[in-house]
C-alpha cells in the first residue's frame, strides 16, 4: 500500500491498513475506451424516477432471476421524480442543503420541490433498485450508505437503515441484477464493498470487501495510490467494470449471487 505524501489533499488521504485482496483482472484504463463504453451502455440515470401517470406496466420481478423496472419510455413531455443528493460539510466548502426530491414537468419547465432530507452528511452518488422501489445513496468523505423506500405515487422518501461500507469516501454504487446486493466503491480505501439486501429493501452488514493494488500511475499528486471511482455492471449484468484513476486500470470482477461474493473477472484489451 502507497504511503500517501505530504502534496495530498485531506480528500484523497488513505488509509493504510485497508483490508482485502486484489482478485480483479485489470486492464490498462486509457486503453479501455470502446469496451468501457459498451459495458456502459444502456444503463439508468440513477436519480430519475417516472411518475404514476408514466408507469405503463408493471415490472417483470422475476425474469431469469434478474428484477426489472417497469418498461416505460420517458417522452418530452412525460413527468418524473429527480432525486438530487449534495455535499454539506466545511471540508468541502460545500452549500447543499442534503438528500432532494422535486417533481420535474418538462411540459411546464417547472422543477417543484417535494421533499428534503436534511438530517444527512454529504448525500452524494445514488442508486435505484432494479424495480425503482427503493433509494441507496453513499455519504462522502464518509464510510456508511443509507437505504429509502420511495413512495410510488408522491415520489417521497422514507428512511430504512444505514450500513458501514467497510472503506472510506464511498462514490459510485450499482445493484446487481437479483436485487438482492448493492456493490459500493470506497474511493480513498482503494476498495469494494457488497452490501445484501434484505426483502423489505434495508441493507445487510458487509459481505464481502476487495481492495484493489497495483503500479500507480505517473501524476504522482493525483495517483498517490489506487483509486477506483465506479462500479457498473454491464448490458448483460455479467460483469462489473470497475476503473481506477490511480492505476490506470480497469478491473472487471464477477458477483456470486447465491453469497455476495465477487470473483475474478476475465477482461481484454480493447484498443491496439
Amino acid at each position: 500500500m502507497q504511503q500517501t505524501p505530504p502534496s495530498v489533499s485531506a480528500d484523497d488521504r488513505q488509509t493504510p491498513d485497508a483490508p482485502g485482496s486484489n482478485t480483479g483482472s485489470a486492464l490498462p484504463r486509457r486503453r479501455f475506451c470502446q469496451t468501457l463504453a459498451g459495458l456502459l451502455a444502456g444503463s439508468a440515470y440513477a436519480g430519475v424516477l417516472p411518475a404514476p401517470e408514466a408507469m405503463a406496466q408493471p415490472a417483470d420481478t422475476n425474469r431469469n432471476g434478474r428484477q426489472e423496472a417497469p418498461k416505460v419510455m420517458l417522452q418530452s413531455n412525460t413527468p418524473y421524480f429527480a432525486y438530487v443528493g449534495s455535499r454539506m460539510t466545511r471540508e468541502r466548502n460545500a452549500r447543499g442543503d442534503g438528500l432532494s426530491v422535486y417533481r420535474v414537468d418538462p411540459a411546464a419547465a417547472s422543477w417543484t420541490p417535494v421533499q428534503v432530507l436534511r438530517d444527512l452528511i454529504n448525500p452524494s452518488f445514488l442508486s435505484f433498485d432494479r424495480q425503482r422501489r427503493f433509494l441507496y445513496v453513499v455519504h462522502g468523505d464518509r464510510s456508511e450508505i443509507s437505504a429509502f423506500r420511495i413512495d410510488q405515487k408522491s415520489g417521497e422518501l422514507t428512511f430504512l437503515n444505514q450500513e458501514s461500507t467497510g472503506g472510506k469516501n464511498p462514490v459510485h454504487l450499482c445493484v446487481d441484477p437479483t436485487n438482492r446486493f448493492v456493490v459500493v466503491v470506497n474511493h480513498i480505501t482503494s476498495s469494494l464493498a457488497v452490501l445484501p439486501v434484505n426483502g423489505d429493501g434495508s441493507l445487510g452488514k458487509l459481505c464481502d470487501l476487495v481492495t484493489v493494488t497495483g503500479k500507480i500511475g505517473p501524476h504522482r499528486v493525483e495517483q498517490p495510490f489506487p483509486k477506483p471511482h465506479q462500479a457498473q455492471f454491464d448490458k448483460t449484468d455479467r460483469f462489473i467494470a470497475v476503473p481506477d484513476k490511480g492505476l490506470d486500470r480497469t478491473f472487471v470482477f464477477r458477483l456470486d449471487a447465491a453469497t455476495g461474493n465477487r470473483q475474478a473477472g476475465r477482461g481484454r484489451r480493447c484498443c491496439g
